[in-house]
């Protein structure tokens, strides 16, 4: 974890222990989409306690701003045990996490 908030390529993202609320998450996801896809607008709430929702007009598909908003969703429902899983992550432990990150490409 250490390297991972160090490294040169992340000095862009705030850092803190936010694992949980998403407003670390959301805050980082807006710089990394920004970075990413310059020229794009996007828009990044954090409306319910542990989801993002991402949205965002034309432009990149649904597939590459998941790639970039997806490594802040700290885990998974399974549906197996109707049950929320949560994984252990070093990049959330970072940059923050959130429970769900939920991306919407608007015709």
């Amino acid at each position: 974890m250490h390297r991972l908030r160090h490294a040169p390529e992340h000095a862009r993202l705030n850092q803190g222990d936010d694992r949980h609320s998403g407003k670390l998450a959301a805050a980082n996801i807006r710089v990394q989409l920004r970075h990413t896809f310059p020229g794009v607008r996007f828009s990044v709430r954090n409306r319910d306690h542990g989801t993002v929702y991402v949205r965002w007009p034309g432009g990149p598909d649904q597939k590459a701003v998941e790639a970039v908003a997806m490594p802040f969703q700290g885990g998974h429902f399974d549906g197996m045990d109707d049950s929320y899983k949560t994984a252990r992550s070093a990049w959330c432990e970072a940059f923050g996490g959130v429970d769900y990150v939920v991306c919407r490409r608007e015709a």
